[in-house]
């Protein structure tokens, strides 16, 4: 999943570029977003518990 890829890259280098600031990731998940919310779910729970979600 080249966008999951993608949004995490940038979500792992935010946070040391503005440390103070909490940098929330907001998906559409209807339709093909469904996949992109789901896959970031489970990085979440798995690997990455400070990933902030919204949808």
């Amino acid at each position: 999943m080249k966008t999951v890829g993608d949004i995490m890259l940038i979500a792992n280098k935010l946070p040391a570029r503005y440390p103070t600031i909490s940098i929330p990731v907001k998906i559409d998940d209807i339709g093909v977003g469904g996949g992109v919310t789901d896959r970031l779910k489970e990085i979440k729970r798995l690997d990455n518990p400070g990933l902030e979600l919204f949808q």
